[in-house]
Order: structure tokens, then C-alpha cells, then sequence
């Protein structure tokens, strides 16, 4: 069986997307740049070879030829941050569009069985009549400051039932995007800084009078 170079490139690319979006990709990164910090808190910084010799021993030229010594403007340094860059922006680009969209449509059409299904629920059961309830449901909403949305007549369709919903406070279900964005900000000024980033040494004598 032949497989098209379109449905070849198509499998590549979604693999390589997937491989930047994924959770093991971040937890790895994440992991990585942790034990980078500690080791670089552990380690002194750009210090001259001399001072790594006297200090570190028979590990000095292994410092060295990694880069331990100035680890924060190494090129693997940079491509771990950049990795978690591509990182979030793919998982942003994968999450934001459906939550936006759920968000714009706000579905009210449900079913019974679409709420049993739900995690979080709970049933009341009320003998008055279901015009009654579904004015009371949309006053007690409404006064709380949710913002309501109700389906079709279900009854004119032989639905057995009301379907409401309500919502308030969209703007937290973009919380997580807006840290992203502040995060992708945050590593691409670590970026630039450690590739051209502004190096200044300063020194002060003085003479003995």
C-alpha cells in the first residue's frame, strides 16, 4: 500500500509538533534548567582559569570545555530556554482556540446525560411546576451577577427539560495564557541577554599616602 508524500509529511510535521507539545518535553526542560541553577549557584562564574584550577582541581578542565564557568551564555543554555519557548507556544497555540471558541459559543443545548456525565454536579429534585423553577433558576443567577443563556423551547421538540446556562468571570479562563505570554517574554529577554548581552568589569586602587 503507497502512502502519498502529502499524508508522510503531514504524519512528520503533527510528530514534530506534538514532540514540542508535549508534557514530557516540558517536565525535561524544566528539570534540566533546575539542576543548571543549582549547579551554577554552586559553581562561581566567570572567573579567570586560573581560579578554577586552585579551586576545583582535576574537575577544572572538565568545567572548562563545558562551560560550567559561564554557563548562562553557553549555546546549550540557550537552547534549553528555547526549547521551552517552542514549548509554550505550542501548547498555547494547541488550547487557545477551543477554549476560545467554548468560550464565544457558550453552549446551552444539553442533554441529561451530557450532566451525569460531569464531574462536578449535583441534583435537586423540585416538585413545582418547571416554569416556575426555570424562572426562580434565572432570577437566583442572575442576581449572583452570572450572565445566562437558555435553549431553544426543548418541549416544542419533545425534549423532556430546560437547559440553562450561566457563566461569570470569562476572563480567568485566560489566565494560564496570559502567564505564557508574561513567561515567553521573560525567556526571550534571557535569550537575547545571554547571546548579546552587555558584559562591564570595574576596578578601584588606591595609593598609599
Amino acid at each position: 500500500m503507497a502512502i502519498s508524500d502529502k499524508g508522510a509529511k503531514k504524519t512528520i510535521g503533527s510528530k514534530i509538533w506534538g514532540f514540542f507539545g508535549s508534557l514530557k518535553l516540558t517536565l525535561f526542560v524544566l528539570f534540566c534548567l533546575a539542576t543548571i541553577s543549582v549547579i551554577g549557584t554552586v559553581i562561581q562564574q566567570n572567573q579567570p582559569a586560573e581560579f578554577y584550577s586552585e579551586e576545583y582541581g582535576r574537575w577544572a578542565p572538565l568545567i572548562l570545555r563545558v562551560g560550567l564557568e559561564n554557563m548562562y551564555h553557553v549555546w546549550w543554555f540557550s537552547t534549553l530556554l528555547l526549547l521551552l519557548v517552542l514549548n509554550i507556544i505550542v501548547c498555547t497555540i494547541d488550547r487557545f482556540p477551543s477554549k476560545w471558541k467554548t468560550t464565544l459559543e457558550g453552549k446551552a443545548d444539553v442533554d441529561a446525560r451530557f450532566i451525569k456525565n460531569l464531574l462536578n454536579k449535583h441534583t435537586l429534585i423540585l416538585k413545582d411546576e418547571p416554569a416556575f423553577v426555570r424562572e426562580t433558576i434565572l432570577n437566583v443567577l442572575r442576581k449572583k451577577g452570572y450572565k445566562v443563556k437558555e435553549a431553544p423551547d426543548r418541549f416544542n421538540r419533545g425534549a423532556e427539560g430546560i437547559s440553562i446556562y450561566a457563566w461569570k468571570g470569562v476572563i480567568g479562563r485566560f489566565g494560564s495564557d496570559v502567564v505564557h505570554v508574561s513567561l515567553l517574554l521573560i525567556l526571550c529577554g534571557v535569550i537575547i541577554g545571554s547571546i548579546t548581552g552587555f558584559k562591564d568589569f570595574g576596578a578601584f586602587m588606591k595609593e598609599n599616602l
